[in-house]
């Protein structure tokens, strides 16, 4: 039975997590996308008082398939048994299933969101490839949380995802080659460090062929790429294995989602980034309040010019162990 003091605890983590649905106009409500952390990871209480108060709550497409992938892979090469490896992925999606969006439970991320916004920021019709992708991830949701792979069908689904993670990685990694290998601008090396991140930043933009209207949607992804890029060439965060996976979380930001994540690292590049965008990506125990509104245009920039993430746990544990 549980004592007073933790019935109320408990009771005081519903009441935070417990809010009125937040909506950006009449038509559509906040969405939250949960990423690979959260989803593996994430209380259920949580995620279910968020589901609760009107929030709509999908996983990413990148968690979605690192999960695929890592559970396969453990499974193939004996690093996990099968039962465990399967109640991994297979269980803990059906314990999701039940608070997350049933019209869209996988958001479609990568390069679907950039061929999604080109066409909205130029008034064009659906892009057709994007729209199939999405299906897709969530037709296999629902054999996922239903009858499931069997065990060929699950290996073989998660070669294909680990194929698609390294290409992502490839793909950043022919970015950043590209990028360096363009001719330095001039007063280069007497630049501040904010004066390189903005160079990169136009550059990168440049490179991908993004107009001013998808610069704007996807300023945060924009940014922490120019950041890793940066820090790399100072010869720290180089990028690794799964950075071409990560840097695309930033992107559910330019179709007006929350991104929430656990990733301290991530955390940490969005904020060091500059992006106006930061306020829109949260950890799971900061969504009492959530950002007002979409993520880019002057309201953006208002509230980010106001917003202080706390400092994480650990942080204020090291913190603490100083004082």
């Amino acid at each position: 039975m549980a004592s007073p003091t933790n019935a109320r605890r408990g009771l005081q983590v519903r009441d935070r997590f417990r809010r009125p649905p937040r909506r950006y106009d009449t038509d559509v409500t906040l969405r939250l996308v949960l990423d690979t952390n959260v989803y593996g990871y994430g209380a259920l209480a949580k995620l279910a008082l968020l589901a609760e108060r009107g929030l709509l709550l999908s996983v990413s497409e990148i968690a979605f398939t690192e999960a695929l992938a890592r559970s396969a892979r453990e499974f193939r090469t004996g690093g996990m048994r099968r039962g465990r490896a399967r109640g991994k992925f297979f269980g803990r999606s059906k314990s999701l299933a039940p608070y997350l969006d049933p019209a869209c439970p996988v958001a479609l991320g990568a390069g679907g969101i950039t061929r999604r916004v080109a066409a909205q920021t130029t008034g064009g019709p659906p892009v057709q490839v994007a729209e199939e992708r999405s299906r897709l991830l969530n037709a296999m949701w629902q054999v996922v949380v239903g009858h499931e792979f069997s065990d060929e069908e699950w290996v073989r689904q998660g070669r294909v995802a680990e194929e698609w993670l390294t290409w992502r990685d490839e793909t950043l990694f022919t970015t950043i080659r590209a990028v360096r290998d363009q001719r330095e601008p001039p007063r280069w090396a007497a630049m501040s460090q904010a004066e390189r991140l903005a160079a990169i930043r136009t550059s990168l933009a440049t490179f991908w062929g993004f107009s001013r209207a998808m610069i704007e949607r996807l300023d945060a992804h924009v940014a922490t790429v120019a950041y890793r890029m940066l820090e790399g060439e100072r010869g720290s965060r180089l990028p690794k294995e799964n950075d071409g996976a990560d840097v695309h979380l930033t992107q559910h930001l330019a179709e007006g989602a929350v991104l929430v994540t656990n990733d301290e690292r991530l955390i940490d590049i969005v904020d060091r980034s500059g992006t106006y965008q930061a306020p829109w990506v949260r950890r799971l125990d900061e969504l009492e309040s959530l950002p007002e509104g979409l993520p880019w245009g002057e309201g953006a920039r208002q509230q980010a010019a106001s917003f202080n993430r706390e400092p994480s746990r650990d942080d204020r544990r090291r913190r603490s162990d100083r004082l």
